[in-house]
C-alpha cells in the first residue's frame, strides 16, 4: 500500500491504489518536482500518480476543498505503463531531467559552445525552503549558452524502471526542441 501522511498532523492525506505488491520490496518515489509518485508492480507495470489534484490553474491546495467523493475518485486515479514482461521492481524519476536532456542533445549537436557550457558548468546543490530535500541547478557563464532545455515551456519527466531479470528502461515525457 501507498499512503501519503502529512508530518505535522500525522494523518493520512492519500491512499494511492491500483498496483500489486503482495510479497516483495518495491517502493515508491516522488518526481525531482514533488508533483508524481512512481512505483514499479508485480503485475509488470508501473505505476504514476499525481500527488495533488487539477486546480484548474490556480496553485492553492485543495486537500480541504475536496468532498469525499472528489478525494475517492482523486486516490482511484493512476497512470500505467507496460514497458516490461516480468516483475517492475524498481521505477523512479531522475532527479535533474533537464541537465541530462541538455547534454544528450548537446553531445549530438555540432556546436562546441553548447557542449562546453554543459560539461564546464557544475551542478551545485540549494536547498528550497518550500521542499524537503536538496535540489540542483545548473548555471550558464553566458546567456547565448543557456542549455536547451530552459528554452521549453513544458515540463520534462524522465523515467528509469527495472525488471526482474535486470534489464533497465528509460522513459522521457514532454521534450520538445
Amino acid at each position: 500500500r501507498i499512503r501519503l501522511y502529512n508530518i505535522r498532523t500525522k494523518e493520512i492525506e492519500r491512499k494511492y491504489r491500483g498496483y500489486s505488491n503482495t510479497s516483495s520490496q518495491i517502493r515508491a518515489s516522488f518526481s525531482y518536482d514533488d508533483r508524481y509518485i512512481i512505483s514499479g508492480s508485480e503485475d509488470s507495470w508501473f505505476y504514476i500518480w499525481r500527488t495533488e489534484p487539477n486546480n484548474n490553474g490556480s496553485d492553492s491546495p485543495l486537500n480541504a476543498k475536496l468532498t469525499r467523493k472528489q478525494r475517492r475518485y482523486f486516490d482511484r486515479a493512476y497512470e500505467r505503463i507496460r514497458v516490461h514482461n516480468t516483475m517492475v521492481t524498481s521505477a523512479i524519476f531522475a532527479p535533474n531531467p533537464h541537465v541530462i536532456m541538455n547534454y544528450l542533445y548537446s553531445s549530438s549537436s555540432s556546436s562546441p559552445s553548447i557542449n562546453r557550457s554543459i560539461s564546464s558548468t557544475p551542478t551545485t546543490p540549494y536547498l528550497d525552503h518550500n521542499r524537503t530535500r536538496v535540489t540542483g541547478a545548473c548555471a550558464s557563464s553566458n546567456s547565448s549558452e543557456a542549455p536547451i532545455a530552459m528554452n521549453n515551456t513544458g515540463s520534462i519527466y524522465m523515467m528509469v524502471t527495472a525488471d526482474s531479470k535486470g534489464q533497465l528502461k528509460l522513459l522521457v515525457n514532454r521534450y520538445h526542441r
